[in-house]
């Protein structure tokens, strides 16, 4: 049974292209339903951040540049941050996301290139995340090149899966490199669905019970 604490607990999922990551959240959603979770995604979860993820993942922004995608990645996680993730924390309500900064951290930042941008993303972070600082980090691991494998014949890719495979073998880095410095577990996302699940299940159940 999952546990109301005073301050909710936020947990980040986070993996590349085909790492199982949607399927993973499906089941956790079942085993941690309403009200003591609640699931939510990035870019998203709000009206206007869900505008904005439309904006982002559509060819308007196929050739933005690093500074261009954070500012309006970070302008959908204030949105979400003010009107969905803070007020359910602060009234003991375990929030879930999909993705997180942590995503920012690797696209941005390390496979677009925008290292000159890692002061600008602490202080967005610690001005639109404020109260809002995630519990843990579980990064679902996998090799690109095999992550693609998987989804190669997806109908709903956009630009950023699309991308080169030395670009995702940077966000792997990216993702690698920023949770490290932060609570988490990694998980081999190259393993079976069901054993990939049933670990992830591991993890929420010792972070939450």
């Amino acid at each position: 049974m999952t546990v109301h604490f005073e301050q909710g607990r936020l947990i980040v999922f986070d993996g590349g292209e085909g790492s199982g990551k949607g399927t993973v959240l499906r089941a956790l959603q079942q085993e941690f339903p309403e009200p003591g979770a609640i699931f939510t995604r990035e870019p998203g979860g709000t009206p206007l951040a869900e505008a904005i993820r439309g904006v982002l993942l559509s060819d308007l922004c196929k050739d933005a540049s690093a500074e261009s995608m954070l500012a309006l990645f970070f302008a959908a996680r204030a949105d979400h941050v003010q009107k969905k993730i803070r007020p359910a924390l602060r009234s003991g309500v375990n929030v879930i996301t999909d993705r997180y900064d942590s995503s920012s951290a690797a696209y941005q930042l390390r496979a677009m290139k925008g290292f000159h941008l890692r002061h600008l993303f602490t202080q967005m972070r610690s001005v639109y995340c404020e109260g809002a600082i995630p519990y843990l980090y579980v990064y679902l691991d996998i090799d690109p090149e095999e992550g693609l494998r998987r989804v190669a014949n997806r109908a709903d890719s956009n630009h950023l899966d699309d991308r080169e495979i030395e670009f995702h073998r940077e966000v792997r880095c990216g993702y690698r490199e920023y949770i490290a410095q932060h609570s988490h577990k990694v998980i081999d996302a190259s393993q079976p669905i069901d054993v990939v699940v049933a670990e992830c299940l591991g993890v929420m159940h010792a972070a939450l019970d």
